[in-house]
């Protein structure tokens, strides 16, 4: 589910003025997990703390123990 902007946990305040690009970044980025094949079903989704204000990165998990790193530059590119 997305972030719910009246009870951001701690580690996503900071990213609060993105929190749009954050969900549609989180989408894109389980999106493209699903697309690769090695991933049946996205577990969790979530901004890493890796993030930084000017470059988002997000952390997928899946089922099958696979997990996958996004950042943003990447989830941009066509």
């Amino acid at each position: 589910p997305p972030y719910d902007p009246d009870k951001l946990p701690a580690e996503i305040k900071p990213f609060e003025t993105r929190l749009p690009d954050v969900e549609k970044f989180r989408r894109l980025a389980a999106q493209k997990a699903l697309a690769g094949g090695e991933c049946q079903r996205v577990e969790a989704d979530e901004l890493s703390g890796k993030s930084k204000l000017d470059q988002l990165v997000f952390s997928i998990n899946c089922s099958s123990g696979k997990a996958f790193t996004f950042s943003e530059s990447e989830l941009s590119q066509p």
